[in-house]
């Protein structure tokens, strides 16, 4: 059993190593994306034990910045029910509703195209009350994928000081 001391020591230093993890993560990562396109792939290997074969353990892929996915939502059910009245009175309820299959259509029809299209006149019609929000665009970002048994492999470089603390957080001679 560890007494106070101890258990806080060690507190302690994980509380500095994680802040010096941390550091290089983000040192890494600029690093890391300043050298790759957005959709590059980066493959990460560590080498097999007693030999000279790399063994991948993950990839990083930097994204294209965007998040989310396009919708369409109805934003003013007044200006639809009006549109609708005069494009495609049918689909209006005498409850003065949109019917939910033909606004579903609508909606998935406005997001993929941007306009309604009469189906029998071949006409294309903006449609009031629906707005079409685009993914929001962002910075790149790099996804980090470790892949199955990567952990272990990791492990047991690290053991077998084929994998560095020094090298990892890129820590300058003597610093470790």
């Amino acid at each position: 059993m560890s007494d106070q001391r101890t258990l806080a020591t060690r507190l302690i230093a994980l509380r500095i190593l994680k802040d010096l993890v941390a550091d290089a993560d983000t040192a890494v990562r600029e690093e890391l994306s300043a050298l790759m396109l957005p959709g590059d792939r980066a493959t990460a290997a560590v080498f097999e034990a007693d030999t000279d074969f790399p063994v991948a353990v993950g990839h990083v892929l930097k994204t294209k910045g965007t998040t989310g996915s396009t919708t369409a939502a109805v934003t003013d059910i007044d200006a639809l029910l009006a549109w609708c009245k005069t494009h495609a009175p049918t689909e209006v309820q005498t409850v003065e509703l949109v019917r939910p299959a033909f606004q579903k259509r609508l909606l998935d029809a406005v997001k993929a195209d941007g306009v309604w299209m009469d189906t029998e006149t071949g006409e294309c019609f903006d449609v009031d009350g629906i707005t079409v929000t685009p993914p929001s665009s962002g910075k790149p970002v790099l996804q980090v994928k470790p892949s199955e048994g990567a952990e272990a492999l990791v492990r047991s470089a690290w053991r077998d000081g084929r994998l560095s603390v020094e090298d990892v957080l890129a820590l300058p001679a003597g610093a470790a």
